[in-house]
């Protein structure tokens, strides 16, 4: 069960670094993607968020 758990921390932490990397390149503009895709990328983003949240409550309830 801790051996899951670590390995699951240490998924939601690259997720988490992913998603950090990609919100700054959308808030600097560096990206030069169409709008469309970037509006996917920031709804996978809302969508990877809500998961990651949901993982971490069941493994804080799990406890």
């Amino acid at each position: 069960m801790l051996k899951k758990n670590v390995k699951q921390t240490k998924a939601n932490t690259e997720n988490e670094k992913q998603i950090a990397a990609i919100k700054k390149d959308l808030k600097d503009g560096k990206s030069k993607l169409k709008i469309k895709t970037q509006k996917m990328i920031k709804m996978t983003l809302k969508k990877m968020e809500k998961t990651a949240g949901k993982q971490i409550k069941k493994l804080l309830k799990s406890k």
